[in-house]
């Protein structure tokens, strides 16, 4: 009940979060979860003159979430720098979630956001042809959204 399907799984350590802009912050205090949509950049190509983009558009999941602080400095723009996790512990409700409890923290260049939380999926719910841009514009995306639509990887 409690293993992650390794076919549909990826490690925490094989992403890349840099430059993956932040559109908007969610709460489901039903579930407990924490959601970001963001640009994900699947692959950076170095070209001559820069590098080209493959965005995804998705939706990133934090599951069992608890012990949320926001510090961020206002900004229109919110790009995440980093993702990092430590701490590994039993959660608190082990009876009831799988896994282990990290402590995270969300870096980005206007601040943190720092949690506890068990595990996150990666919703891909649309990915665009390689761009020189490394984040699309809210009419490109066709405006926010929390959906788990799409492609759903899970992170171990």
């Amino acid at each position: 009940m409690c293993e992650i399907e390794k076919a549909t799984g990826i490690s925490f350590n094989e992403i890349n979060w840099t430059e993956c802009k932040i559109h908007a912050i969610a709460f489901n205090d039903e579930e407990f979860e924490f959601l970001l949509d963001i640009d994900y950049l699947g692959k950076w190509i170095e070209m001559e003159s820069g590098y080209n983009y493959n965005i995804s558009i998705a939706t990133l999941v934090f599951k069992n979430v608890w012990d949320l602080n926001l510090s961020l400095e206002y900004n229109v723009d919110l790009f995440i720098q980093e993702i990092d996790r430590s701490n590994p512990t039993l959660p608190r409700n082990s009876k009831y979630v799988c896994g282990m409890e990290y402590e995270w923290e969300v870096k980005t260049i206007n601040g943190e956001i720092t949690f506890k939380s068990t595990g996150m999926e990666l919703y891909i719910r649309q990915t665009f042809p390689l761009t020189t841009k490394s984040s699309l514009t809210l009419k490109e995306r066709s405006g926010y959204s929390f959906s788990k639509s799409g492609n759903k990887l899970s992170i171990y």
